[in-house]
């Protein structure tokens, strides 16, 4: 069982983790990169003509969420978090990535067809770019979580 204190350092090192996620997303795209827009997609998740704030907010929230089964790994596999982060948000994107395959079938936009499918992966949408993109930010995630739990506990 966890404390409220390790919950508090899940919620905390998810928000950081889903910031860094984001400003690499943000960063990669005026680098001229392709989008990687998980915030346009779930934006348009509810309105299939415009794209609401709740895109980020869900992000938001599913990062802090989702640092909380990383915290219960740390506490039961040995090693150091930052490297068990980085396993883990490999199978992080694995799962993750692959529900954007399902997206269509409860995504406004999608179905509407005012948003691109991404596809499983985002391959549909932007290639391996979508994939090692996903990849390395949910690894970054993983670390970011893995350390800040380390410093935090």
């Amino acid at each position: 069982m966890m404390m409220f204190s390790e919950v508090f350092i899940a919620l905390v090192a998810g928000l950081a983790g889903t910031t860094l996620m984001t400003g690499m997303m943000l960063g990669g795209t005026r680098a001229g990169l392709p989008a990687i827009d998980v915030h346009g997609i779930l934006g348009y998740i509810t309105r299939p003509d415009r794209r609401t704030a709740l895109g980020y907010v869900m992000h938001w929230a599913l990062g802090a969420g989702f640092a909380i089964p990383y915290v219960i790994a740390f506490k039961i596999f040995p090693g150091s978090p930052a490297l068990l982060g980085a396993a883990f948000g490999v199978v992080h994107w694995l799962l993750v990535g692959g529900m954007f395959a399902l997206a269509p079938m409860v995504h406004a936009g999608m179905r509407a067809g005012t948003v691109k499918e991404a596809g499983a992966y985002m391959m549909k949408s932007l290639g391996v770019m979508g994939f090692f993109g996903g990849l390395i930010g949910h690894i970054v995630f993983g670390v970011t979580v893995g350390l800040i739990y380390s410093l935090l506990r």
